[in-house]
């Protein structure tokens, strides 16, 4: 069930690359498409240290993208 996620468990345990990955596709981008400045500092972060409302983001992204592998 997607609300049993814990979307920090798995921010925790992304390599930088995949953090990377989940920031652009929750749009911390520029018009040009590249990871921003914001979206950089959030995917060197730990989940304890993110903002409320980058959790609510990066939380929609992960039940989203990872809730089937989850439920498997």
């Amino acid at each position: 069930i997607a609300e049993e996620i814990e979307a920090g468990e798995i921010w925790d345990k992304l390599a930088l690359a995949q953090r990377l990955e989940l920031v652009i596709a929750c749009g911390w981008v520029t018009n040009a498409g590249r990871l921003s400045n914001l979206g950089q500092t959030i995917a060197l972060k730990t989940w304890e240290n993110l903002s409320p409302a980058a959790k609510r983001i990066i939380t929609r992204q992960c039940r989203s993208r990872f809730n089937e592998e989850v439920e498997k």
